[in-house]
């Protein structure tokens, strides 16, 4: 496990603008190369906190269902994935950052997926992209997730979810949350309201749903580029040490 693992990790990933780009050095470009369309089909936010330290990410899926085909029209599925690996290189960043303010680590993230206005026609594409999704984390980031919820699900969502539990290991399934209109309050057994967006019924106004990303996430770009510069710096010891728990935790979780 170990061993696929950093082979994955310093390995050329397909798609395209990738040129030598690797696992390990897709944040060297701070902004990714399809940023625009992101901005104008995929609302997200990486902002907020649960009560236990653990970054949030929010996503307005529902929304993000209805512009698969303008997406696709752009991306290919595997730009899709690496936009994926590039978020969960980010929340690793998140739970750095967080773990030096609490002085204690933090080694999970939790998920937020609001699925309002989700599109009543199934996507190959989306389905596909979700079953692969899986499959990578499963695979190489292993015991990251703390929870996932899945809310506002409307009455037809348990057909598509059936298409995508068989690609999801019984331990990440043992974290998600399936809720529908009346989620707050257990969101709120998790999550502060403050850190919950008005958008999503809570009381955090101002919430940044696209890049770049603000300070308080823990990865503006500057904060981004000053990781990078620090980790460069340090690449013999802290690189290592770091690819190393990783690989430890691959190796835990295989």
């Amino acid at each position: 496990m170990v061993t696929t693992w950093y082979t994955w990790w310093h390995t050329s990933l397909s798609g395209r603008n990738t040129d030598d780009t690797t696992p390990s050095t897709i944040l060297k470009n701070i902004e990714d190369h399809f940023e625009s369309v992101i901005i104008e089909h995929c609302p997200h936010a990486l902002e907020g906190f649960d009560k236990e330290g653990h970054p949030v990410y929010w996503e307005q899926t529902g929304f993000i269902s209805n512009n698969l085909n303008q997406i696709a029209a752009v991306m290919t599925l595997d730009d899709l994935l690496n936009r994926h690996i590039r978020l969960q290189e980010l929340m690793h960043i998140r739970r750095e950052y967080k773990s030096k303010q609490l002085g204690k680590s933090i080694e999970k993230s939790v998920i937020i997926l609001d699925l309002k206005h989700l599109s009543m026609s199934p996507s190959f594409f989306g389905i596909q992209y979700v079953q692969k999704m899986f499959q990578i984390d499963e695979k190489y980031y292993p015991e990251r997730l703390a929870k996932l919820f899945i809310i506002n699900t409307p009455w037809f969502f348990s057909a598509i979810y059936a298409l995508i539990t068989p690609f999801i290991d019984p331990i990440t399934a043992s974290k998600i949350r399936i809720i529908g209109s009346d989620y707050l309050d257990e969101l709120r057994e998790h999550i502060d309201d403050s850190e919950i967006p008005v958008e999503m019924g809570g009381s955090k106004s101002g919430i940044t749903w696209q890049w770049p990303y603000p300070e308080e996430s823990g990865i503006s770009p500057e904060q981004i580029r000053l990781y990078q510069e620090e980790h460069q710096s340090n690449k013999s010891s802290k690189v290592f040490a770091s690819d190393e728990s990783r690989d430890n935790i691959a190796y835990e979780a295989g």
